[in-house]
C-alpha cells in the first residue's frame, strides 16, 4: 500500500473532524437548515432557464435532507433524480425518483432510485467540507468528479450546487487537478457563487 502524503493525511483528519461535528447537529438545527437550504436552492434553480432534470441525493450520515426540496421541485413540474453507483470506482448514473421510499441500494450501499436514467441539468451535492474557491471534500471516492469529467467530454455542464452547514467551510485543503469545483455553495447561513 502506498504511503499517504501530508496533504492526504490532512484531508482524512479534516473529514473525520467535520463528520464528527455534523453528527452532533441537533434535530432542530437540521430541520431549520433543511428548510433554509431547500428554499435557497429552489430559488436558484427557479432563476435558470432550460432546467428539467435536477439531481438531489439520499441523505446519509446526517447530511442535509433533500425531501422538502424534492417536493418543491416536483410541484414546479421538474424531474427529480438521484445518483446511483453501478460499479465501484466508475462514474455515477442518475435515475428518476418517484418520491416513494427508497428500497434499493447502489454498489456503495447508498439508497437509490430505479427510475428512468436521465442526464441532470442541475446537480445538488452534499459536502463534508468546502473552501472559498468552490472546491469540496466528499467521502473521498471521487464519484462526482468522475461523473462531471464524463459530462465535460460530452460537452454537458450541469449547474453544480453544493449544500452543507456553514461550519463545514475550511481553508485547510485546496482543490486538486482532477477536482471539479462547485458553481454555488448553499448553507443555512449564506450562499456563495464561484462563477
Amino acid at each position: 500500500m502506498a504511503k499517504l502524503t501530508q496533504e492526504q493525511l490532512a484531508k482524512l483528519d479534516l473529514r473525520e473532524t467535520l463528520l464528527h461535528q455534523r453528527y452532533k447537529v441537533t434535530g432542530e438545527m437540521a430541520h431549520q437548515a433543511m428548510l433554509k437550504v431547500s428554499e435557497e436552492v429552489n430559488d436558484i434553480i427557479g432563476q435558470k432557464r432550460r432546467i428539467q432534470n435536477v439531481a438531489l441525493y439520499a441523505a446519509i450520515n446526517k447530511e442535509i435532507d433533500m425531501k422538502f426540496l424534492a417536493e418543491m421541485l416536483t410541484m414546479r413540474g421538474l424531474t427529480v433524480c438521484l445518483p446511483r453507483v453501478l460499479r465501484k470506482g466508475e462514474p455515477m448514473i442518475f435515475n428518476t425518483w418517484d418520491m416513494l421510499p427508497l428500497a434499493d441500494k447502489d454498489a456503495e450501499g447508498i439508497p437509490c432510485a430505479m427510475g428512468e436514467q436521465v442526464v441532470p441539468d442541475v446537480v445538488v451535492i452534499p459536502v463534508v467540507a468546502y473552501n472559498k474557491q468552490g472546491y469540496r471534500l466528499g467521502y473521498g471516492s471521487g464519484y462526482y468528479d468522475r461523473t462531471f469529467s464524463v459530462y465535460a467530454s460530452q460537452e454537458h455542464e450541469p449547474l453544480k450546487i453544493g449544500v452543507g452547514y456553514a461550519f463545514q467551510e475550511s481553508d485547510k485543503f485546496a482543490g486538486e487537478e482532477h477536482d471539479v469545483p462547485l458553481d454555488v455553495m448553499v448553507t443555512e447561513k449564506s450562499t456563495q457563487s464561484f462563477k
